[in-house]
């Protein structure tokens, strides 16, 4: 008897092949057993962590560059759901899951590592897409930004870091001493305004400081920013398809 969470790997080797097979835990009679966090994987995962079946999808797209995280998991419908990396660094069973708009929960099993890995499995740039401080409901206040701007700078770090920096130690501890060769970082997703353009601004010159070799990619949303550099636009457009098929020559 225990009351401690004990951590068990098995491995399961199927007897045939089925489309309406189930998966079932067999404990002796009166007997509790909770489980706190499962996870499966088949034994030919790439890299130990993606379906080769999905791995393979991708890969025939030929993708040059994989942006992520995608949509509104960045800003999250507030704050408090708003995408931050650091907390899918840690250990699978350790990332808190998050509630988003799509109305169920991500367990971030596909965290920021696995993202950088997954884009030098596929040959592809990592195009990651970092929080400026703005959610749907909330914006954090100018002089509380600091926490954000760091979290990007740490971001670059980790990726591309040397494994003497602080970041870049745990990209190594987390299996990957070689850096990421991250080239590409989005301020924001689907961001504008005048709360976008001070953001905007105050993390293009933080980036710029510290990294001059990352191209930042600003938001087009109701505008873009005008009183800060720009080195790449990202357009998003909800439209008709014949609006689309206009613009073929955009």
């Amino acid at each position: 008897f225990s009351t401690n969470w004990t951590e068990v790997s098995v491995g399961l080797q199927a007897t045939k092949t089925t489309k309406v097979g189930s998966l079932v835990l067999v404990v002796p009679a009166k007997t509790t057993v909770e489980f706190e966090w499962v996870s499966m994987f088949p034994g030919d995962a790439v890299s130990g962590i993606f379906r080769r079946d999905l791995f393979n999808t991708l890969k025939q797209l030929k993708p040059a560059f994989v942006r992520f995280p995608g949509g509104c998991w960045v800003e999250g419908d507030t704050m408090e759901t708003a995408y931050r990396w650091k907390k899918t660094v840690v250990p699978p069973k350790d990332r808190a899951a998050v509630y988003n708009l799509w109305k169920y929960q991500s367990t971030n099993g596909l965290g920021y590592h696995e993202y950088l890995q997954l884009c030098r499995d596929l040959n592809a740039v990592p195009l990651f897409v970092a929080n400026c401080g703005m959610s749907h409901r909330e914006v954090v206040p100018m002089d509380k930004m600091g926490e954000y701007v760091q979290d990007i700078l740490d971001s670059i770090e980790y990726a591309n870091g040397p494994i003497t920096s602080q970041w870049g130690a745990l990209r190594a501890k987390n299996g990957s001493p070689k850096p990421f060769n991250l080239r590409y970082l989005e301020i924001g997703n689907e961001n504008g305004g005048p709360a976008y353009e001070e953001r905007y601004k105050l993390i293009y010159s933080a980036i710029k400081a510290r990294n001059p070799e990352i191209t930042t990619v600003a938001n087009v949303w109701g505008g873009y920013p005008q009183k800060s550099p720009i080195e790449v636009l990202d357009e998003h457009y909800y439209n008709d398809p014949n609006w689309f098929l206009g613009q073929f020559n955009r």
